[in-house]
């Protein structure tokens, strides 16, 4: 289960990598933490392993069903390469989702929302499920 920290305190500016100390282990992910930007307080998901899917009918429905639930503006920060990308995620019974923001000519980004090299394919507000096995 991913939950967003009750209280708005920010962490201190730090490296992505910084990140694996503040990483707890649960469904769908890590609990997301705040840290203090340029522009203010930053959600960071940060994840060693990211393993995701694209959403199932039944994802949809839960989706659907909590329309009022409303997708945070984060970075996600995968450690293994120490990039960040600018993405929005909800968690909805205990399930991390991830929406794509902006295209990245990277290919790291390309291959977890299965656009194609350079960008091609690029669907903003694509949404997929991060799997338990992520950490």
């Amino acid at each position: 289960m991913a939950a967003i920290s009750c209280d708005n305190a920010c962490e201190t500016p730090r490296n992505c990598n910084d990140g694996m100390l503040m990483m707890l282990m649960q469904k769908g992910g890590v609990v997301p933490t705040k840290r203090v930007t340029a522009d203010g307080c930053t959600t960071t998901l940060s994840y060693r392993k990211l393993t995701v899917r694209d959403l199932k009918e039944a994802d949809t429905r839960i989706i659907e069903h909590h329309g009022d639930i409303v997708f945070e503006k984060a970075s996600l920060c995968l450690l293994s390469s120490d990039n960040e990308y600018e993405i929005k995620f909800a968690v909805i019974e205990q399930v991390t989702y991830l929406k794509s923001l902006v295209a990245y000519q990277a290919r790291e980004f390309a291959d977890i929302f299965k656009f194609g090299r350079f960008g091609l394919g690029f669907v903003q507000g694509k949404i997929l499920v991060v799997c338990p096995s992520s950490f």
